[in-house]
């Protein structure tokens, strides 16, 4: 089952659309091997990678099968070994607990990204602004030396008069 399984998902992964004839020899393999799909080695994830491959092919398959397919598929679920289930479950927790740590993450790299953008332009301004302060202290020396020097020129023209 699980060869067969691997062809009709690689089929369809390529959007390659097999004959009639083949698809009618697989559907009659797998009806044939349904028993075989067991919960020890994902049966119920092959049988299903097996009808989806179907439809994505565009090759719906007779009523009866898809029935006898979703019988195996409910045997298997209940077939489960309630402790591997429980891995599963526990496995699937662990899964989503790791991708809401990684996105709790890359979230706070995002906020501190931002936060450290935000510093260095209050940075910048300040410096800009401290520049700016600074050009203006060095106007308005230079502007009270052009007055002191004015002064001085006007005092010694009066005293030259």
């Amino acid at each position: 089952p699980r060869d067969l399984s691997a062809a009709l998902w690689a089929l369809a992964k390529l959007q390659w659309c097999p004959s009639e004839a083949w698809t009618q020899a697989a559907l009659s393999t797998l009806s044939a091997t349904l028993p075989e799909f067991e919960p020890s080695n994902n049966g119920g994830r092959e049988l299903a990678t097996c009808v989806w491959a179907l439809a994505a092919l565009r090759r719906a398959p007779p009523p009866e099968f898809l029935d006898a397919c979703l019988l195996r598929i409910e045997q298997l679920a209940l077939a489960q070994d309630p402790v591997q289930r429980h891995e599963q479950q526990e496995q699937q927790k662990q899964q989503e607990q790791q991708k809401q740590q990684k996105l709790a993450l890359a979230q706070d790299l995002v906020l501190r990204h931002d936060h450290q953008q935000q510093e260095q332009r209050k940075h910048h301004q300040q410096h800009q602004q401290d520049q700016d302060q600074h050009r203006h202290q060095q106007y308005e020396q230079q502007h009270q030396q052009d007055q002191d020097q004015h002064q001085q020129y006007e005092h010694q023209h009066q005293q030259d008069q």
